[in-house]
């Protein structure tokens, strides 16, 4: 049984303020120790330096980071394929599914039936799982 939980970062590159230091805000306020997985740290996306797709092989490295982890956590100011894909592959495998949704995004009935909890900003979400973490309803074997 973990003792900290490992959290899969979800959501498009932003570059517009206030989106776009949503990962480093939401780190910021967790005050438990924790494991992140960041697919995409420096926010360039799925692409490799001429632009193209990187291929199949980032696709199954990220689902096999999403099924190692215990939540996923998604920012979802517009949605994209790769984030609704990341969201329905953690619900499918049984990972706790967050998505902090600023201004209300409603990403209708799927969303909703995928998603374990939503929240309005990253610190909601960090304080939530800072406070309920040793619940054991979110502890993977």
């Amino acid at each position: 049984m973990r003792t900290i939980p490992h959290i899969y970062l979800c959501g498009t590159p932003y570059t517009d303020a206030p989106h776009k230091d949503w990962k480093q805000n939401f780190v910021d306020d967790l005050t438990i120790d924790f494991r992140i997985f960041d697919p995409n740290p420096e926010g360039k996306g799925a692409m490799d330096d001429l632009g193209f797709d990187v291929g199949p092989e980032v696709v199954s490295r990220d689902k096999r980071a999403i099924e190692s982890c215990d939540i996923l956590v998604a920012y979802i100011n517009k949605a994209t394929t790769g984030s609704i894909m990341e969201i329905f592959h953690a619900h499918n495998v049984d990972t706790v599914t967050y998505v902090i949704r600023p201004g209300g995004y409603n990403g209708g009935i799927w969303m909703n039936y995928h998603t374990d909890r939503f929240f309005e900003n990253p610190k909601q979400c960090s304080e939530f799982i800072s406070n309920t973490w040793h619940n054991v309803r979110y502890v993977k074997s």
